[in-house]
């Protein structure tokens, strides 16, 4: 079966069930081969970039509340 972008880009309650399953599955095998083609140092870097960006995100948060009372 193949699915086309537009079918990509519905809503999921929009999609069958089998395009949904393949989706997933397909996400998950593109993950792990991308973590296996980066070396430890590329690995960790990501890692920290990750960690900054919730922090980031939180205390844009955090910052909006303080500011409206």
């Amino acid at each position: 079966m193949v699915y086309t972008y537009p079918l990509r880009m519905s809503t999921p309650h929009e999609l069958p069930e089998a395009a949904l399953e393949f989706f997933r599955k397909q996400g998950r095998i593109g993950g792990r081969r991308r973590a296996a083609n980066l070396t430890a140092e590329e690995r960790s870097e990501q890692a920290r970039k990750a960690v900054q960006a919730r922090w980031a995100k939180q205390a844009a948060k955090t910052s909006k509340k303080k500011g409206t009372k």
